[in-house]
């Protein structure tokens, strides 16, 4: 490259005549990792400006939401030229909207090792969240405390951006229960407290597998007032339909110690009122172990219907084989199957 050739030969005469020919103007490029000598150089010649306007135009040029397009854009200005070359991309960021598709270039800063662009961005995207959903919350306060930001994290507490959420409409995923474990684990016990309060009294009961999900968060956090009317409720109220979720709810009853939860579940009969036609093989195994676990009687019942009805594979019974309804064969002998009638 001539300015490094330049450069290296001791011709200072000879960079400034190259560069006031404004090569940068000209310079064309489909890939930013094709500039990484060419930035080096650039400012190994003190050529300060050049750098910039060139680094300006790779950040002009990339999109800041896109994760797989900002990851080696990061790398190349940050090796290049540390703050100064992510300087473009991180102004650039500051007046991207939505502020949370910015969370990727948080992580992406993170990795290269520019922790404190990383912790001012991941600040900005907190002060500037406008009436963010579950899913951009749970990612946010997911990914803040992963990287390190967790001021980032209290600023989103200390906003009450958790108060607007519609416990409810979310129950359908496991948002609540992420949101309320990653309250626990950077210390924000209070909010963890008042947003599972929430979850547990408008749980949507339809959803049996997030609010056993909940459950679970709760009891692993110890967050007994919360648990104590999420076990009432989903005892109670929680819909039966889905063979996966009761097997799932009882288990996470049997994890609470609510046997008295598990027993008013069983009460309500949840065989007549899956739907065993929708629920897969992994369904219906997942209820079997559930109620066996729980000691219900009709456990081996059920199991020995699935497998009739082809719903879960024949268990290995030997030696003695399988009766025509999957249940174990009673033992027989040699002598019996060869004496004749």
């Amino acid at each position: 490259m001539l300015l490094d050739l330049f450069h290296t030969a001791g011709e200072p005469g000879l960079v400034r005549l190259l560069l006031a020919r404004q090569p940068m103007t000209e310079f064309f490029y489909e890939d930013p990792g094709e500039l990484r000598a060419l930035l080096c150089v650039l400012l190994s010649v003190g050529a300060e400006a050049e750098y910039d306007a060139l680094a300006s135009d790779v950040a002009a040029h990339t999109n800041i939401a896109d994760p797989d397009a900002v990851g080696e854009v990061v790398q190349l200005l940050w090796e290049t030229g540390g703050e100064r070359g992510l300087a473009p991309l991180l102004a650039q960021a500051h007046t991207h909207t939505p502020p949370d598709e910015l969370v990727f270039l948080v992580q992406e800063l993170s990795l290269a090792g520019a922790d404190d662009a990383s912790a001012r961005l991941a600040k900005h995207i907190a002060e500037h969240l406008d009436s963010p959903d579950m899913d951009t919350l749970e990612f946010v306060l997911w990914a803040f405390p992963v990287i390190g930001h967790s001021e980032a994290v209290e600023i989103v507490v200390e906003r009450g951006l958790l108060d607007g959420l519609d416990a409810e409409r979310h129950q359908g995923r496991e948002s609540l229960a992420a949101l309320v474990d990653t309250l626990c684990a950077t210390g924000r016990r209070e909010a963890a407290e008042k947003l599972a309060a929430r979850a547990a009294a408008e749980a949507d009961l339809t959803h049996l597998y997030a609010v056993a999900s909940l459950l679970n968060t709760l009891n692993a956090h110890g967050l007994t007032d919360a648990r104590a009317v999420l076990i009432r409720r989903a005892a109670t109220g929680g819909e039966l339909t889905h063979a996966n979720s009761v097997a799932r709810l009882i288990e996470a009853f049997l994890a609470a110690g609510a046997t008295e939860a598990v027993e008013e579940v069983l009460r309500r009969d949840p065989l007549a009122h899956i739907d065993r036609e929708w629920a897969t093989e992994a369904c219906h195994e997942a209820l079997v172990t559930a109620l066996r676990k729980a000691g219900a009687p009709e456990a081996d019942a059920y199991a020995r219907w699935a497998r009739a009805a082809g719903k879960l594979p024949v268990e290995p019974c030997l030696p003695h084989g399988v009766r025509l309804d999957g249940g174990a064969a009673a033992p027989w002998t040699w002598a019996a199957v060869t004496e004749q009638p």
